[in-house]
């Protein structure tokens, strides 16, 4: 799984600058969101989903193929859990997590299990 990192960050690359122009006219960060999840899934992504850090707090705006067990346990939660995203908030590091294994051993709070998709988490602006 991990051959997939790079392509992963090329397409993170090419997303945020195809899609810089869009990202120019949005005027909240839901517009920002809603049109980043529109560009991924048009890109071929099956499950994404895009948070705002308020404070010490990551708060989900928008989605596409995330479980609703997903969408309602990450709706709102603190920088400091133990997730791929607010590890991503906290350090402003790029944080890969290549299979649902390594999710588990890295981040139990956020444990996936066996097979399921996974990616990369990072933070687009300070």
């Amino acid at each position: 799984m991990r051959e997939y990192v790079p392509a992963l960050r090329a397409l993170l690359a090419e997303l945020l600058q195809s899609h810089a122009g869009l990202l120019a006219a949005a005027a909240t960060s839901r517009d920002v969101a809603r049109t980043t999840i529109a560009r991924l899934e048009a890109a071929g992504t099956s499950a994404a989903w895009v948070q705002l850090v308020r404070g010490r707090t990551l708060e989900l705006l928008e989605s596409v193929g995330v479980p609703e067990e997903n969408l309602a346990r990450y709706a709102r939660y603190g920088v400091e859990a133990a997730t791929p995203p607010a590890e991503a908030a906290r350090t402003g590091a790029i944080v890969e997590a290549t299979t649902g294994e390594e999710v588990d051993a890295r981040f139990p709070e956020s444990a996936v299990g066996p097979g399921q998709p996974v990616g990369v988490g990072r933070k687009l602006a300070r």
